[in-house]
């Protein structure tokens, strides 16, 4: 059973930032190099307004038992980073392979100190219908402009992405630029993953952060 969080965040009102070319190849059809992250995740505490919108898809699906009480099992879960500018990953892509239940990527560790652009994709249920998923967002990264353009969703905004993630696993992922930090903005915070599958939903989170960039997040440890 998930329990709820204590503290209520509000609701930013945000498009999402992500865009793909139709004319790049699918995320599956690259050649990737194999990480294993399957050290303890940090734990990771859900906004009770998200909590809500749980319950909500919950009820939809028929997980949802009684109040309060969701019939879930944690998943696993696997990540995906991939150069568009050679490079921008020391020439290589990634295959991030996280524990039952999710993880946590530090960008730190695969880019290269460049300006550039990489993919970033995810792979979740990918057996599962996309009806019958939903992915949410809470962001960590500090809001700013640069050059008169909003980067980054605020310090623990939250929102509905499964449409964005829907468009760009189909395609080859969420095309990201890390000049002057707007990789942060654009992916720095914590996926809640949701499917339902066989009467339960299935759960995973995934956490990801830059270590190298603690000024433009929320949490920095």
């Amino acid at each position: 059973m998930m329990t709820k969080a204590l503290v209520l965040l509000s609701v930013a009102s945000i498009t999402c930032a992500f865009s793909f070319s139709e004319k790049e190849k699918g995320w599956k059809d690259h050649a990737f190099t194999e990480k294993d992250l399957r050290r303890q995740p940090a734990s990771v505490e859900m906004p009770a307004g998200l909590w809500g919108k749980v319950e909500e898809f919950a009820r939809a699906t028929g997980a949802l038992k009684a109040e309060d009480e969701i019939d879930t099992e944690f998943v696993s879960l696997r990540a995906f980073l991939i150069e568009k500018n050679r490079g921008i990953l020391g020439r290589e892509n990634f295959e991030l392979k996280f524990p039952v239940g999710g993880g946590e990527m530090d960008l730190g560790d695969f880019l290269q100190p460049l300006k550039g652009s990489f993919y970033f994709a995810t792979d979740f249920l990918p057996n599962v219908d996309s009806k019958a998923k939903k992915v949410f967002f809470v962001s960590n990264s500090q809001a700013r402009t640069l050059m008169g353009t909003k980067v980054g969703a605020g310090c623990d905004s939250y929102f509905d992405v499964t449409s964005a993630f829907t468009k760009a696993m189909a395609g080859p992922g969420f095309l990201v630029n890390t000049t002057d930090g707007r990789h942060v903005g654009a992916l720095v915070g914590t996926y809640f993953f949701l499917g339902f599958e066989a009467g339960k939903l299935r759960i995973s989170t995934l956490i990801v952060r830059d270590s190298r960039f603690r000024s433009l997040q929320c949490r920095r440890g």
